[in-house]
């Protein structure tokens, strides 16, 4: 784990607001492959979906503090903006943030530690790894056991 903070789920206030994951990636296979693990998860997640860090900035900003995602998952390798400036600025707005990438190495897990991010994950190899990653994303906000 590279951070330890408040678990995201406790940011939850009433029980008629599912949980609210913020997905940021510029490859739109991505979030097809996302959508499906979440949805095998057992758990009610709202998947909010955005291909550039200014789209993702524009979709917190319309949201309000109210609508705020509980919890950002942000790829690190993206156009115009990286991830780990997106992740400075949402982590600032107090959204927690976890990373995720193709490529995890000590380098990137330094710098993640360092900016203040939940964890940095690797993405999964295959669709069949997406069930297993959603639920680990589950585990990291306090929302599935072990």
């Amino acid at each position: 784990m590279i951070a330890q903070t408040a678990s995201p789920a406790s940011r939850l206030l009433d029980g008629t607001r599912p949980f609210c994951v913020l997905a940021v990636d510029d490859d739109p296979a991505e979030f097809a492959l996302l959508e499906d693990g979440f949805a095998h998860c057992g758990t009610d997640v709202e998947l909010l979906l955005a291909s550039t860090a200014p789209l993702a900035l524009a979709e917190l900003m319309l949201r309000g503090t109210a609508g705020k995602p509980h919890l950002a998952l942000i790829d690190i390798n993206m156009p115009l903006v990286s991830g780990f400036d997106l992740a400075t600025e949402l982590i600032r707005e107090g959204v927690p943030t976890i990373l995720m990438s193709n490529h995890v190495d000590q380098q990137r897990s330094a710098k993640a530690r360092d900016i203040g991010v939940l964890e940095l994950l690797a993405k999964p190899g295959d669709r069949s790894g997406y069930s297993a990653f959603a639920t680990n994303v589950l585990r990291i906000a306090g929302l599935h056991p072990r």
